[in-house]
């Protein structure tokens, strides 16, 4: 058994995990209140465009030869199994869309995701993003992609969708390719009517492109923070928790080295007055 030396320390070490974990659950939180308000906007901004161009690309017929896999993931660890349920949710849809005959490229999007899916899929992607992440940035890496690597026939993105502050889940989006917007002909019963030359379709597709890589990583970012917010709380409880254990063993253990003591002084003064 400890004796109450080593308690104190680990009571005393426990305190100190306890206020570090409290503070990251404030700082993340305070954090996620400032990265709302651009998700709201970043949503906004996308809706319109995405119902636009849904709306003009055409149904695939045949079976999907090649896709390409937009992960999204989180830069920084500490927030749950974010990560995790993301990656082993790619990996098993990897291994379904391969039994169709598709072949899969991966565009991958932060630290802890490029260390799980970096193989000989991988075609590109960013890290160290959140700290100063902008649209710009995007527009640039975007930008890159578009112009060195060949389009494949489906755009999917994987990432962890906010459905408010505090829940989220895992989520696919399948946006367009410019390929079916250029097959579009414009005779689908209430659809857009599109009049335009290719390079116009072009540019549509890759505006769409853009501005869902950047909505998705506005996404995930809350999505990192909600849920770092929600694991230090729940680390920060087991600490409060485990003080509580600790300090009452500390009294019981001090309690009975009292009452030893008391009975040895008892028992020694009694053997003394016997005497004489």
């Amino acid at each position: 058994m400890a004796g109450l030396r080593d308690l104190k320390r680990r009571i005393l070490s426990v305190q100190s995990i306890e206020k570090v974990t409290t503070a990251m659950s404030n700082i993340a939180s305070a954090k996620l209140a400032l990265a709302w308000p651009k998700l709201e906007h970043a949503r906004a901004f996308s809706s319109d465009l995405e119902k636009v161009v849904f709306s003009l690309q055409q149904e695939p017929t045949d079976t999907i030869k090649d896709a390409r896999f937009y992960v999204i993931g989180s830069d920084a660890g500490l927030c749950g199994s974010v990560n995790t349920l993301l990656v082993r949710h790619v990996r098993e849809e990897i291994a379904r869309v391969a039994e169709e005959g598709t072949d899969v490229k991966l565009w991958l999007s932060g630290n802890k995701i490029h260390a799980n899916l970096n193989d000989s899929r991988r075609i590109g992607g960013v890290s160290d993003i959140y700290g100063k992440y902008n649209y710009a940035q995007t527009t640039e890496y975007v930008a890159d992609l578009v112009e060195n690597t060949e389009e494949p026939e489906q755009h999917a993105f994987y990432y962890q969708k906010m459905k408010n502050q505090n829940l989220f889940g895992l989520h696919a989006d399948y946006i367009p390719t410019h390929k079916q917007i250029a097959a579009y002909n414009g005779t689908k019963s209430g659809k857009v009517q599109f009049e335009g030359d290719q390079h116009v379709k072009r540019n549509l597709s890759e505006f769409l492109l853009l501005n869902s890589i950047h909505r998705i990583q506005v996404e995930q970012q809350c999505t990192e923070l909600s849920s770092r917010s929600a694991a230090m709380q729940n680390a920060a409880k087991a600490a409060n928790d485990m003080i509580a254990d600790l300090q009452l063993t500390y009294r019981k253990i001090r309690q009975t080295k009292i009452t030893t003591e008391i009975i040895e002084i008892s028992t020694g003064a009694q053997a003394v007055m016997a005497e004489e």
